[in-house]
């Protein structure tokens, strides 16, 4: 049996069996033991480090893991943890009252089940101790079934770069806790890379060693130049266009207006000439009659 801890306290794994309804046996307690060897962080009241939320439950880590006021607590929120439904093969390894025997035809499965729990080291180690009678221990010792001594395993601890067996695993082992720590850790390294190159480069290396950014900007400045002129020669040439058809536009309707004046003289000269030259012969005509008489009388 483990030694008690503020993490686990004495007695958690009776009252874990008891909450979930599997068998008080020796080899459950050794199972739940050897779990907890290898979840060992620190957190009160957590044996197996679930992040279920209670009541008066504080965040141990950044990944959620709890701190429990109570040892009840805990074993209530790891109760609830293993029935939530995402652990149906270590639900029925305990179940079974005997793990190992359990492990022993669907390892694999409850490998996956510790994976996503983010137990990934002791799943690597379950791995590694497949098809044998025993349970691993974080170290290089295997407890066996019955939980009554030790046999060396000639391990050296759980292997953590062991492939995955299927796409299952690798699936689990995305959406654990492990995966997140993994990921948090590599986005940490390379933030830090990125500001020690900064750091770097402001430090010992000159801004512009070769002229390029003056260079740059005065280029810029150059077409900026070019295409400000070409756009004044065009505006320049518009408007002395428009200022062409209007003037061309002006003298056309002033033509116009001086033809049409000249031409209604020239009619109104007619006019009068052609009213003189009725009235004369109108005067003249009575005359003329007078004559026509008397040259036919004599």
């Amino acid at each position: 049996m483990a030694t008690a801890s503020p993490q686990a306290p004495a007695g958690w794994e009776d009252a874990l069996l008891g909450l979930i309804h599997a068998p008080d046996t020796q080899a459950n307690k050794v199972f739940l033991d050897t779990w907890h060897s290898f979840e060992l962080s620190g957190a009160t009241n957590n044996p197996l480090n679930t992040t279920q939320p209670e009541p008066g439950a504080t965040d141990f880590n950044t990944v959620g893991v709890k701190n429990y006021p109570t040892a009840s607590i805990g074993e209530q929120a790891t109760a609830t943890t293993l029935f939530n439904g995402y652990y149906p093969d270590l639900d029925k390894a305990l179940a079974s009252g005997n793990p190992v025997n359990y492990l022993l035809a669907n390892e694999p499965k409850v490998a996956a089940n510790l994976r996503k729990w983010g137990s990934g080291t002791f799943a690597d180690a379950l791995d590694k101790t497949a098809g044998t009678s025993g349970l691993p221990l974080t170290g290089s010792t295997t407890v066996t079934s019955s939980g009554g001594g030790s046999v060396s395993s000639g391990g050296g601890g759980p292997n953590v770069l062991k492939p995955f067996a299927n796409v299952e695993e690798f699936l689990t082992f995305l959406a654990s806790y492990r995966f997140l720590e993994i990921l948090g850790g590599g986005v940490l390294i390379l933030l830090g890379l990125y500001i020690v190159a900064r750091q770097f480069q402001q430090t010992f290396l000159p801004p512009d060693p070769l002229g390029l950014g003056k260079r740059a900007v005065a280029n810029e400045q150059a077409e900026r130049t070019v295409v400000r002129e070409q756009r004044t020669g065009e505006m320049h040439e518009a408007r002395v266009a428009q200022t062409r058809a209007r003037t061309t536009e002006i003298r056309s309707r002033s033509r116009a207006r001086t033809t049409k004046a000249r031409l209604t003289k020239e009619a109104a000269k007619r006019e009068y000439n052609r009213g003189a030259l009725d009235q004369a012969t109108a005067e003249a005509s009575p005359t003329m009659t007078k004559i026509r008489r008397q040259r036919s009388n004599t």
